[in-house]
């Protein structure tokens, strides 16, 4: 699984999305590292990563903005094992239009 976690990575992605036309959507999972190290510990085979591989990735992540192309933005919360809480991000005009 692929986090995607900088706009440099991310770019590429987004337009070709764009060369296509699609509506480009980004689903930020708010970081939990020690959800991700449960998580991860019962995962079998070539799906478990060695634990570094999650600090370092964490280490990484910078949230997505509007600015990097994305029509739509979603902040993802893990709630339980089984459910999410999922939220719109504020574009950039109405995170400025209270300023």
């Amino acid at each position: 699984m692929n986090t995607n976690p900088t706009p440099e990575v991310r770019a590429p992605l987004i337009a070709l999305g764009k060369r296509y036309g699609c509506v480009v959507i980004g689903y930020y999972f708010l970081p939990d590292v020690a959800g991700s190290v449960k998580r991860n510990a019962a995962r079998e085979g070539k799906a478990k990563v060695p634990p570094v591989a999650i600090y370092a990735t964490r280490k990484k992540l910078q949230p997505p903005t509007y600015t990097e192309g994305f029509d739509q933005l979603y902040a993802v919360r893990t709630v339980d094992e089984n459910g999410f809480q999922v939220q719109p991000l504020p574009c950039l005009s109405e995170e400025t239009a209270d300023e």
